[in-house]
């Protein structure tokens, strides 16, 4: 059984499961057991929480999403309350939620799944539990809009009879129609009252970046704020005042042999150093260049690195930088690769370019 088999079933036996207790069950080197999470989970045979739990996510095997709420107590006091409200209440509706409970909201990604509902025409946004299932959602969601829709005309009614102006907010309120789920752009506010009651409803669920973002500040007094001849309004900005992005000036290393000779390999190769960081002054760089190939200029993670040979490790370490960046890999090197490197090059890490120069 090789590494990708054995760390597939381990996490299928004993899922979810951080980065550590992977490593330890399979006995091989820290950096290579990432590496081949990040492949893993990029070819889908894995899936890993936004959650974190001490600064790892959990990796488990699609079937294994119920283990997940084992977890929920390792969430911050904001976003454990969301969880635990969207849990009772198995559907939300998202403006029904005070500021701090939409926000958490959107940060509890592994829990709480965001719908997009429509009413003639009119959006709004819904939460559902993760584990509930879409027929019941449907339901849930239907009846919600129902009893409001009830709650509106016995208001209305009431109104009538008194001689009262109906209140504003329930004048806001989703009346019941033929609803419908859709991933689209969603109005802030619903302002129609469908006259029927809802009867059916067809669901397709959002991407997480599909969900309209919201933001809350909680109130701030001035005198917490920096201590300035102009103070500036809270939610104002001075067009004057806004920060302009400068463009960054690479300096490049003095008297380094090392990188006077990646740099004449890449400019003898067409290659532009976008950024750069010294790892070890003389022997050890992390690049972003861009390069050209067959159809056009491309963006690479690059590790150059000044070394008589070079192991596995370093290129395990490299490949998760890669992943890390969402870049393609492009090793620069003095020196040559140890036989297990070669190996690991050809079978494992097949994407990843090494140029000895």
């Amino acid at each position: 059984m090789d590494h990708r088999e054995k760390l597939l079933s381990i996490v299928k036996e004993n899922g979810p499961l951080l980065p550590a207790q992977i490593n330890k069950e399979l006995r091989t080197n820290v950096l290579f057991a990432s590496a081949m999470l990040a492949e893993m989970v990029d070819q889908k045979k894995l899936r890993l929480t936004s959650m974190k739990v001490g600064g790892s996510p959990l990796y488990y095997c699609e079937g294994q999403e119920h283990l997940i709420e084992k977890f929920a107590d390792r969430l911050n006091q904001q976003d454990f309350a969301a969880f635990d409200l969207l849990k009772g209440s198995k559907i939300l509706r998202d403006r029904d939620q005070d500021p701090q409970m939409r926000v958490a909201l959107r940060e509890i990604k592994d829990f709480a799944v965001p719908l997009e509902v429509t009413a003639n025409g009119y959006s709004d946004l819904f939460w559902k539990y993760y584990l509930v299932s879409d027929a019941d959602a449907q339901s849930l969601i239907k009846d919600h809009i129902n009893r409001r829709e009830e709650v509106r005309e016995d208001k209305a009614k009431e109104a009538e009879e008194t001689k009262e102006e109906r209140p504003k907010e329930v004048q806001a309120t989703i009346g019941a129609a033929a609803l419908s789920v859709e991933p689209k752009a969603r109005t802030e506010e619903v302002s129609a009252h469908p006259n029927k009651p809802v009867t059916s409803v067809t669901m397709t669920t959002l991407e997480q970046s599909e969900v309209p973002e919201f933001s809350y500040q909680p109130s701030v007094s001035f005198s917490t704020m920096i201590d300035t001849d102009e103070k500036v309004k809270i939610g104002k900005k001075r067009p004057d005042t806004i920060p302009q992005p400068e463009s960054k000036v690479l300096v490049f290393p003095e008297d380094d042999e090392f990188f006077t000779k990646i740099r004449e390999f890449f400019d003898g190769a067409g290659i532009d150093i976008i950024d750069f960081d010294i790892i070890r002054k003389g022997t050890e760089y992390d690049l972003v260049v861009k390069l050209p190939s067959n159809v056009g200029v491309l963006e690479y993670y690059c590790k150059a690195k000044s070394k008589s040979k070079i192991n596995d490790g370093d290129l395990a370490s490299a490949f998760v930088q890669g992943q890390i960046k969402k870049l393609p890999i492009l090793f620069v090197t003095v020196g040559d690769l140890t036989k297990r490197a070669e190996e690991l090059l050809s079978k494992e890490f097949k994407s990843m370019f090494v140029k000895k120069i």
